[in-house]
């Protein structure tokens, strides 16, 4: 249709030619020059008319505050009357605002009915996000078997993000049984459509001999194609395959630079990695200094372990003046982010009196916090609470729970203590009226906390 056609069916009253045209004017394609405020008449006219994607796209325009006053009101009630004509693009934008609370208030039935019903009618985009929604289980009812279901749909249609959560999925064995070869086949889909992320997957599959052998140069090829896209990712993984040695010649000076590039581009997981490694002296000269600077630029970055770690290096004076007040603050925030071992460390400074007033019902508490989490030598010092009757009453048998719950993660103090107890448990221990203070103490579970992340980064 020529261009002059299109303008008189839309002076003419014709609905979807006045949608086009708004659509030209507004993002200046088909060799239209934009214009918002023609853009704003024509989709205002067929939204009149009830045209679903002009009612999307002129609420769009409300939403962002694009040459029009921004108006949220105006955005909800745009799209839900398209919502309403059963407009997919409308249902999921609808939807994903009642998620985020971006111009509304959270509601997530709302969200969750509005997915289900663009899944249901076949769109690759809403059906992953249905899937997300039940493998999460915040929105919906964690539902795993939902969730691979409604992804399986999505990837049928050839849609990446799925490919790759399928592949994740079958890696990590989280709602499925794992399943090496059938990760590599959806990684395999995403890397045939030229993905950065399944790219870096596959090549980390090769690095990891998981389901095959050691590839080096399989992954190196991977990883470098994702590096042409600028995905930090693969330069920080390839780096640490040069710096371990894996399945190559050992290069540490290619290592550190990928590391560095990555860690320049702002790569959170390079930045804690050097300066974890500065610290430790892995593969490096030690170098506190350096490592502050690192922990330093994650941490502005609001990455929990690098929080946690510069709380550390302040509560022990290890390669910065001792500053128990920052060490305290800086702990604070890595709890808040979510990082178990930072509340750990909170409760040992109330337990030992570090900076703070000490607190046996405070530590305690904080203990109780991080052991539910999961962290280990939490639920090794929250025993030793029941054990000691420190902060809360003696109870000998929520004593051995917690202990063996970090002693089935091979924790040996809890072993220790467990061991302890077998040999004395017809005695009711005396209540210690004092705990030992000294540092040295402190310092031992630093450095297995640091072990710890080692095993988890490296």
């Amino acid at each position: 249709m020529e261009i002059y056609e299109l303008e008189q069916l839309a002076t003419s009253g014709n609905r979807e030619a006045q949608a086009q045209l708004g659509f030209f004017y507004l993002t200046g394609s088909y060799g239209f020059e934009k214009n918002y405020d023609k853009a704003v008449e024509f989709l205002t006219l067929a939204a009149e008319q009830d045209e679903p994607s002009a009612l999307k796209n002129l609420a769009m325009m409300y939403k962002l505050g694009d040459w029009v006053a921004q108006d949220y009101d105006l955005a909800v009630q745009y799209l839900q009357q398209a919502a309403d004509l059963n407009y997919v693009p409308a249902q999921i934008e609808l939807g994903v605002m009642y998620i985020s609370g971006i111009g509304v208030d959270k509601d997530y039935s709302k969200a969750f009915e509005l997915m289900k019903k663009a899944a249901e009618q076949n769109d690759a985009t809403a059906q992953y996000n249905l899937a997300t929604m039940y493998y999460i289980g915040e929105v919906t009812k964690q539902n795993f078997d939902e969730a691979f279901t409604w992804y399986l749909k999505s990837a049928e249609q050839g849609y990446v993000p799925a490919f790759l959560r399928l592949g994740s999925i079958y890696l990590d064995g989280h709602g499925q049984s794992k399943d090496f070869e059938k990760a590599r086949f959806w990684l395999l889909k995403g890397v045939q459509a030229g993905n950065a992320v399944a790219q870096n997957d596959l090549a980390n599959m090769y690095i990891n001999a998981e389901g095959c052998l050691r590839d080096f140069d399989k992954a190196r090829e991977l990883y470098l194609k994702a590096i042409n896209q600028g995905y930090t990712k693969a330069m920080c993984n390839l780096g640490m395959a040069y710096i371990n040695g894996l399945g190559t010649e050992q290069n540490i000076t290619e290592g550190l630079r990928l590391l560095k590039q990555a860690a320049e581009l702002n790569d959170t997981d390079a930045q804690f990695r050097l300066g974890f490694m500065y610290f430790f002296g892995y593969k490096v000269l030690k170098d506190y200094k350096t490592a502050f600077y690192w922990f330093q630029k994650c941490a502005a970055n609001n990455e929990k372990k690098s929080i946690n770690f510069l709380g550390t290096m302040y509560l022990n004076g290890t390669g910065v003046e001792q500053d128990f007040l920052k060490a305290f603050e800086l702990f604070n925030k890595s709890a808040d982010l979510g990082n178990p071992v930072a509340v750990c460390n909170l409760a040992l400074m109330y337990k030992e009196g570090r900076g703070v007033e000490r607190d046996e019902v405070k530590a305690y508490n904080l203990f109780k916090k991080s052991a539910e989490l999961g962290d280990d030598y939490s639920q090794y010092y929250l025993g030793r609470c029941y054990y000691e009757g420190a902060g809360v009453a003696w109870n000998l048998d929520q004593a051995v729970f917690w202990l063996q719950k970090a002693a089935e993660k091979k924790n040996g103090l809890a072993i220790s203590l467990l061991n302890k107890i077998n040999g004395v448990q017809e005695n009711k221990p005396e209540r210690k009226n004092t705990i030992d203070r000294t540092t040295t103490i402190f310092f031992i579970l630093a450095v297995i906390i640091f072990i710890r992340l080692i095993l988890l980064h490296f």
